[in-house]
Order: C-alpha cells, then sequence, then structure tokens
C-alpha cells in the first residue's frame, strides 16, 4: 500500500513539478545529495563540502514485550572533488537498541548533464560487516527524478531461528525477503532471506518559497515526506519516514520523525 501510494503520488504531481524549482544540493540520509532518503541526479559543486547529521527516533519492541525508543544517530561528509562528482563517508550509530550499529560507508556519484534533463550513476558501499553494496541510476531534473538500481555482495541469511537475523546482510535501498522453509527430518522450520537484488527509487523537490521546500521520496521499499529549510548556508530536513522491511525483521517500527542538519563550506 505505501509503494502504490508513494508512486501514485509522484506521478499525480508530474506536471506540477515540472515547473518549479528546487533548494541546492543537500545530502540525503544515505549519504549522497538528493531528496530525504534517496539520491537524485545532482552533485555538489566542486570545492564544497557539506556536514550533516540525522536523528531518527524508533519504536522497539523489547524482549519482555515493552515498546521503547530507540534513536539512529547518523554523520555524513560529502564532498565535491570535480565538476559532476562527489564522494562521501557516513555512519549510523544506535543508542537503546538492540539492533547491530552499521558499519562506515563510503559514497560517490557522478552527473553527466544532458540538454533537458541530468543523469547521474552512484554507489553506496559498507567498508565491513554483512551489508550489502548499492549501485544506482537516476535521471531528471532537480524537481522530480526516477531511477533503479541492484544490491549486491550482502550476506544471505540462514539460520534455523530467528534469534541469529543480526547477522543478516541489509541494504540502504529496496526491503528484505524473508521465507520459512521446512526440510524432510529437520524439527522446525528454517528462515532464509536477503535484500531485495532490485530496486526502484523516485523523488520530488518542489520549492514552496525562497527558504522552504516540500520533499517526498520512495527508496524502493518506504516512503518519505517532508520539508526542508534554509538559512544561508545551513539546511534543515523534517519529515515522517515509513516502515521498512528490514526493519519489521528486528520488532522496530520506523513510522517516525527523521530530523537532519547539513552545512556547506
Amino acid at each position: 500500500m505505501i509503494r502504490k501510494t508513494s508512486l501514485a503520488i509522484a506521478f499525480t504531481l508530474l506536471a506540477f513539478l515540472m515547473a518549479s524549482g528546487a533548494l541546492m544540493a543537500v545530502p540525503s540520509y544515505t549519504g549522497p545529495t538528493g531528496g530525504l532518503t534517496i539520491p537524485d541526479p545532482m552533485t555538489l559543486a566542486p570545492d564544497r563540502t557539506e556536514l550533516s547529521v540525522s536523528l531518527e527516533s524508533l519504536d522497539q519492541l523489547t524482549t519482555d514485550l515493552s515498546v521503547k525508543t530507540s534513536l539512529d544517530f547518523t554523520g555524513r561528509l560529502t564532498v565535491g572533488v570535480y565538476d559532476n562528482l562527489e564522494l562521501g563517508i557516513a555512519k549510523t550509530y544506535r543508542q537503546k537498541s538492540s539492533f547491530r550499529d552499521q558499519p562506515f560507508t563510503i559514497h560517490g556519484k557522478m552527473r553527466f548533464p544532458m540538454d533537458t534533463f541530468n543523469v547521474a550513476v552512484g554507489l553506496i558501499a559498507p567498508v565491513s560487516g554483512p551489508d550489502a553494496s548499492s549501485m544506482y541510476v537516476v535521471g531528471g531534473w532537480k524537481s522530480l527524478w526516477a531511477g533503479f538500481g541492484i544490491n549486491f555482495g550482502g550476506k544471505s541469511f540462514r539460520e534455523l531461528t530467528t534469534t541469529q537475523l543480526i547477522n543478516a546482510g541489509v541494504s540502504r535501498f529496496g526491503g528484505f525477503s524473508l521465507q520459512r522453509v521446512t526440510k524432510p527430518g529437520r524439527t522446525g522450520e528454517i528462515f532464509t532471506g536477503e535484500a531485495d537484488t532490485f530496486f526502484g527509487l523516485v523523488g520530488f523537490n518542489y520549492q514552496l518559497s525562497g527558504n522552504m521546500a516540500l520533499l517526498g521520496d520512495f527508496d524502493g521499499d518506504r516512503f518519505a515526506g517532508g520539508f526542508r529549510f534554509r538559512l544561508k548556508e545551513l539546511f534543515l530536513d523534517a519529515a515522517y519516514v515509513g516502515q521498512k522491511e528490514n526493519d519489521s525483521l528486528f520488532s522496530r517500527q520506523t513510522n517516525n520523525v527523521l530530523l537532519s542538519v547539513s552545512h556547506r563550506f
């Protein structure tokens, strides 16, 4: 339902957004410049650097079936290296959560400007751990774009119970497929799963005024919608973020608020 709703919103607003402007490139939650949670086809200007910090609040079900609030703190550094090329690094730290910390990730994006629109190719890769890398292609304009990509290299989940799901390799984009398999001669079910191989991306960024924009995007799994505010070289994102499939595996309900602050040097 979330996927259908997000796609419907994006295409319904197509004509409206085509004529709009957008605020300048700002790091997304995953690292590359773009929307709230996904990259767009633009890149950071050369010799510019952006430092960004995000806070996501999550409700997690504990072993005694009570609900507690956990927090994800994510720091990102993105640098415009050359014309149409940006590189960066990101790290998420988890507080009051039984789910493991995510590893450092590196990201890069190269833009190929066209006459009427832009195309960008990018990669997000963990430097360690079981998580998958994501390669993507996005095309469009500052105010509306779409694309697709693949996840690869992540560790598949093969365990007898869900207690070892912490070893499963998740991805930044797309969902997570979990299956229950019963094998002859073995007691109980075997749980198998892995990150989705293919994913789609859709995003929009409509400028309401010189200092405020309305954003929405779909990362192949969940929908996010909110606002981006600008005060000179300081940017603030305030968004509602939907539930990711891989979070539901760890009893985390992520229908919560995402806040990000970015500063451009």
